[in-house]
């Protein structure tokens, strides 16, 4: 867990300098979800929303496999 919160920091830090980058409503959900976890929010909740663009996509699909 502590592993997925640090790649996320080292993402949104390795990318503050390009002020024009603006993350997907569901990046900024799951980031948030992941900052309140175990305050306001739980690991399954997190894990929804971190996975929520993908769930209509065929697994093993070309779709399914850029979805990250």
């Amino acid at each position: 867990m502590n592993k997925i919160i640090a790649a996320a920091a080292l993402i949104i830090l390795g990318t503050a300098g390009q002020a024009d980058l603006v993350l997907p409503k569901a990046h900024v959900s799951a980031l948030a979800c992941l900052e309140n976890l175990d305050t306001t929010s739980t690991w399954n909740q997190c894990l929804g929303q971190l996975f929520a663009p993908c769930l209509g996509d065929d697994v093993g699909s070309e779709s399914h496999v850029r979805c990250f």
